[in-house]
């Protein structure tokens, strides 16, 4: 494959890149598409992009001198930076030239326009270019190392939240208003039952978040206000908790308990238990065994 062009409407919008593709993955939910790509560029590299949603590029090794207009508006990142980011409202243009080492590596986000609230507006209007964010990085690279297991959506979904709230710190500097208001208590005991009946399927943010009548922005921060903790470690503290009773209170074999509490492997169980337990399964296990 020697160019990428991805046209969602060919009328409207595309993506079109010189240079030969030489890997790429991706991993999505519904509402954040994640894609890593390496190229290969023998001489001047160029792109031009317009797609219907927010787009977040992370521009990882390989590119040098880097000329980029986005919505009209120019901007020249120094060449001796990398590992950069940029961001591109969604319908506005992006088109740019690079020279690189040959290859280049990048990743491409993709994060549906509804989970922008209203304090975030901005975000869907003025681009951000050449900017850099340890926090949004670091969490990017961990999202893509982790299993694609029933944990993987609140992870992404968690990790997309986040970085909007930072890139409207980075263009406004403002993070004081959250716009938070606390779960009641039944609204909290229907979250509840409603993880612990589908551990054993993937939860998603939307998911919990239709049940407390909330956007998932709004109910994010809800609930971290209301309880001290992110949604997605409650679902992970509640699978965590059904696997120890499970452990306590049946002789099932651990890839069967791995299944019942939404762990893709038993590998994975094991991994999560001795990192927050500090022993294996096993010898959780056999501390019970009379």
């Amino acid at each position: 494959m020697k160019d990428e062009d991805v046209q969602a409407d060919p009328g409207a919008y595309y993506r079109h890149a010189n240079g030969t593709i030489i890997s790429s993955g991706s991993r999505s939910t519904s509402s954040v598409r994640i894609e890593t790509v390496t190229r290969e560029i023998v001489k001047t590299g160029y792109w031009r992009f317009r797609q219907p949603n927010f787009t977040l590029f992370w521009l990882r090794s390989g590119i040098r001198p880097l000329e980029v207009e986005v919505g009209g508006r120019s901007a020249v990142i120094d060449g001796r930076q990398t590992d950069c980011l940029a961001s591109v409202p969604p319908g506005m243009i992006s088109e740019g030239l690079m020279s690189t080492d040959r290859i280049c590596s990048y990743d491409v986000v993709s994060i549906d326009p509804s989970l922008f609230g209203e304090g975030a507006a901005a975000l869907l209007e003025q681009p951000l270019t050449g900017f850099s964010d340890q926090a949004i990085q670091g969490g990017l690279r961990e999202l893509m190392t982790w299993r694609d297991d029933a944990t993987f959506p609140l992870m992404a979904d968690g990790w997309t939240l986040q970085t909007i709230a930072r890139l409207q710190k980075l263009q406004t500097g403002d993070s004081s208003r959250t716009g938070a208001t606390p779960l009641s208590a039944s609204v909290l005991q229907l979250i509840d039952e409603y993880v612990r009946s589908t551990l054993h399927e993937p939860i998603e943010l939307v998911d919990l978040a239709d049940i407390a009548g909330m956007s998932v922005r709004h109910f994010s921060r809800s609930f971290k206000q209301t309880r001290g903790e992110t949604p997605a470690r409650f679902v992970f503290q509640c699978r965590l908790e059904r696997a120890q009773r499970l452990l306590r209170e049946t002789s099932y074999p651990l890839s069967h308990i791995a299944a019942l509490c939404g762990f893709s492997h038993p590998q994975h169980l094991s991994n999560s238990f001795r990192r927050l337990m500090g022993m294996t399964p096993t010898q959780f296990r056999a501390q019970f065994v009379r």
